[in-house]
């Protein structure tokens, strides 16, 4: 997300502004192993977002948030996130839904 200093009055980012930016200091499986590390550390359980900030060549991950919004729109997390991957928020909720279920169905074995 952009810092607080780039939100509007009403609470989103400015229009035009990007929520994201490539980073092309590490590949892929790096940046899911260090957020995948931390989300693990906290004992991370059901959905969650890592916010993380670069600096160089240098990936710091500031917090696991666990009640992270589920907005779609084009200035939400989510949102932009769906729209740089291949999954349409439709998928992304039956993805969600099916994890939470194959969840508790395994720890009711």
């Amino acid at each position: 997300e952009t810092y607080w200093s780039g939100y509007g009055y009403n609470g989103y980012a400015i229009q035009g502004e990007k929520l994201w930016q490539s980073i092309p200091v590490k590949s892929d499986e790096q940046i899911e192993s260090i957020v995948r590390n931390a989300y693990i550390a906290l004992n991370g359980n059901g959905y969650a977002r890592v916010d993380i900030r670069t600096e160089g060549t240098n990936i710091y991950v500031l917090e696991v948030n666990a009640n992270c919004s589920i907005g779609f729109g084009n200035n939400t997390p989510l949102g932009e996130i769906l729209d740089i991957s291949s999954y349409t928020p439709a998928q992304f909720v039956h993805h969600l839904i099916q994890l939470a279920l194959n969840r508790n169905f395994k720890e009711k074995k």
